[in-house]
């Protein structure tokens, strides 16, 4: 009876650390994810603010 509780202990263990695997580099890969989200938010932030600029400048030569 000790040996069988004690394989069925072994089995959830590696049961759980494989879970736990897969866990873990879902989690690694929505990090990269969400990295590259976030640079890819500031590159289209700064694009808006020259966009910006230019819709000032545009503005101010035809006002001039």
């Amino acid at each position: 009876a000790h040996e069988r509780e004690k394989q069925l202990l072994l089995e959830d263990t590696k049961r759980v650390l494989a879970e736990l695997e897969r866990f873990t580099d879902t989690c690694q890969r929505l990090q990269t994810d969400k990295r590259q989200l976030e640079e890819e938010l500031a590159e289209l932030r700064s694009k808006q603010s020259a966009v910006a600029q230019w819709e000032a400048q545009i503005t101010g030569i035809i006002q001039w």
